[in-house]
């Protein structure tokens, strides 16, 4: 086990490495352009149509598949009947799509100028294919991950984004259009290697009465809701990013790119691996050993979570200027860009726990929660945004995304002592709260101390906060090492 999440963290920060050199490269050869405003546009529609799909499916299909196993039923057959449902939905989604492009890229980015506005549209008729494969690869991977194969789903991701980083290199010789299209190819290949992984008897059926399909839907609904009114919200970012001036959405598209090595490597990879335990932990009932486990995790999370916060606040600007300032990336980009970064960096720690703790409910089976939280989120991200976009402008935008996590964090926190660990609050709480107070204070002091010591003393060049950075989390890491916290 310690292997595979090893292989697993690694293949994970790969990835991301594969994807920042995609938006590397767009960078270096759009900037901060309305073609890349028009192809994020087109690359988020079909993700705003499918991923709340994937999320309920990969949310409910492993407790499904291990009810079917204690059924006796046959695992292959019912797999094969969601694809073949899911696939339709699928079909019947692009043709809406196709017949209405331009007043759904209008409700995504209604402050297009024509030529912006014309180049979404085509865009989004090439991209929205991917929707199909895009929903394959979800209930692929929630198979694979039902049977404790985590490597090949997470390699299927590196696969997606170097071809997807061939074709934004092949856009610039030949042609815009090979923006969106390979987005297709490289979620089409991703699929059928899932597919070949998995290795299911495909069967042609469709029975939309099967009890285990039915407690399926039910089960996904909520969920989809949930993760819906998400996507509401970045729908809600990128419209008021639009109006705000041309560039915005790319500021908020690569500041976000940058946070999502955090989120993807060392938040989602983490959870994605204590998921399937937690599960088990819920089925068995033992909240005391629940109590624990969340515990536990949340300082390992914080540990990592918390230096990497501080980093991004510290280095924004840099970092960006690092990653991005070439080609057609500009100083004033890389200033704006460094601005949403910093205060999208603020939000990690309560990112991690509620991530962490909405798993909880979706592995009590109750989805309504998580739906009500989601709708919290969305509310007080319109309420902010709105109230603030007049006085700071583009900084609004992620000001409040951040000031929502916070509320919906705290919330979920709320709930779960109400709900889990009443009787013994105290000694879940304090020791994250104790944990997480130090890591912050101990990072701090280790950065200013390099700052203002080691850095001098070496004159170090221009490029010294690299050497800050990663000198930094190395002492850091050996000091909790050594004394094992």
């Amino acid at each position: 086990m310690n292997i595979q999440a090893a292989i697993l963290f690694v293949l994970t920060f790969l990835a991301k490495v594969m994807g920042f050199s995609r938006d590397l490269i767009l960078s270096y050869y759009y900037g901060a352009s309305n073609i890349v405003d028009a192809y994020v546009i087109a690359t988020t529609i079909p993700m705003v149509v499918f991923s709340f799909v994937g999320t309920g499916i990969q949310t409910s299909l492993i407790p499904m598949l291990d009810k079917v196993d204690s059924e006796g039923g046959s695992k292959s057959e019912f797999i094969a009947n969601i694809v073949n449902i899911f696939s339709i939905f699928c079909f019947l989604a692009i043709i809406v799509v196709l017949i209405c492009t331009k007043p759904v890229v209008m409700l995504f980015a209604s402050g297009f100028d024509g030529e912006t506005m014309e180049l979404a549209v085509s865009f989004t008729r090439f991209s929205i294919s991917g929707i199909v494969f895009s929903t394959l690869t979800y209930i692929f991977t929630s198979v694979l991950h039902h049977k404790n194969r985590f490597i090949a789903a997470a390699f299927s991701i590196v696969l997606m984004d170097f071809i997807v980083l061939i074709f934004v290199v092949l856009s610039h010789f030949f042609g815009l259009y090979l923006l969106p299209v390979g987005n297709v190819v490289a979620l089409g290949i991703q699929a059928i290697f899932l597919w070949c992984i998995v290795r299911y008897n495909h069967k042609i059926i469709l029975d939309f009465r099967n009890s285990n399909f039915i407690l399926l839907i039910q089960t996904i609904v909520p969920i989809i809701i949930g993760a819906s009114v998400n996507q509401v919200n970045l729908l809600i970012d990128q419209t008021l990013a639009s109006r705000i001036m041309i560039g915005a959405i790319s500021y908020l598209n690569y500041a976000n790119k940058v946070l999502a090595v955090v989120q993807g490597v060392f938040i989602l990879a983490f959870i994605s691996l204590v998921y399937p335990k937690m599960s088990q932990i819920l089925i068995q009932r033992d909240f005391k050993k629940l109590n624990d486990s969340i515990k536990n995790w949340t300082i390992i999370l914080e540990f990592f979570v918390i230096p990497c916060m501080i980093i991004f606040m510290l280095y924004s600007e840099e970092i960006i200027n690092l990653l991005f300032f070439r080609g057609n990336f500009t100083r004033k980009d890389v200033g704006y860009t460094g601005m949403v970064l910093f205060i999208y960096a603020v939000q990690l720690p309560m990112y991690a726990v509620r991530e962490l703790l909405v798993r909880v409910y979706y592995g009590e089976r109750n989805s309504r929660l998580p739906l009500v939280n989601s709708v919290i989120g969305l509310s007080v991200n319109i309420i902010v945004a709105l109230a603030c976009i007049r006085t700071i402008g583009l900084a609004a935008l992620p000001f409040s995304t951040t000031v929502s996590c916070f509320v919906t964090a705290g919330f979920l926190f709320v709930r779960y002592v109400k709900d889990f660990c009443l009787d013994e609050s105290k000694r879940i709480i304090v020791p994250i709260i104790a944990a997480s107070l130090v890591f912050l204070c101990t990072f701090l002091m280790i950065v200013c101390g390099i700052r203002w010591g080691v850095k001098e003393f070496l004159e170090l060049g221009k490029y010294g906060y690299i050497f800050e950075m990663g000198f930094s989390f190395f002492i850091y890491a050996a000091l909790f090492f050594f004394i094992r916290l």
